[in-house]
């Protein structure tokens, strides 16, 4: 496990970085919350508290600085979700975040998915593909709740799985 915090007790907490994480993957902040994680959600807008970095991931170095300052030295569970091409760009420069125990997970939309091993930006990532989910009316998009536990089921997966949360692209 990476470096943590000393927290309540004298224990390590776990720490999670979650890119997107104050929108759809807000349940999945919540369940880390939940499990102990000390949560680090950057975004552009308003996040509200616990965690929240004020970072807009359009402007990549700008971004990764304030990040990283935040956060300070790798977490244990790192979830990229942003769009292309920010996403490629935010990868490599928030390196110094993820350590050599460090649990990623990298999430995209099933337009992206290529199975080329190009979908990924960090080597060895879990990816979470995102298709669409059966409705009354044919199909419809995701919950919030399906999105967010595809995520959390992915980080037990082992290193480079694959896991699709709805449909799977043909």
């Amino acid at each position: 496990m990476s470096e943590g915090r000393s927290g309540a007790g004298g224990r390590m907490s776990r720490r999670a970085l979650v890119i997107g994480g104050t929108g759809m993957l807000s349940p999945a902040v919540q369940v880390l919350a939940d499990e102990g994680y000390e949560v680090f959600r950057p975004s552009r807008g308003q996040g509200g508290t616990g965690g929240w970095i004020k970072a807009d991931w359009t402007d990549p170095s700008r971004f990764a600085r304030i990040v990283t300052q935040h956060v300070g030295h790798p977490v244990d569970l790192f979830v990229l979700w942003a769009h292309r091409p920010y996403r490629a760009e935010i990868a490599p420069l928030l390196r110094p975040l993820v350590g050599p125990a460090t649990v990623v997970v990298e999430v995209i939309g099933s337009a992206q998915f290529r199975d080329t091993g190009e979908d990924r930006d960090i080597a060895g990532s879990r990816l979470v593909v995102l298709g669409r989910a059966a409705g009354t009316h044919g199909e419809r998009w995701l919950t919030h709740a399906e999105i967010s536990e595809g995520v959390l089921d992915a980080r037990h997966a082992p290193p480079g799985a694959v896991r699709f949360v709805g449909t799977a692209p043909v």
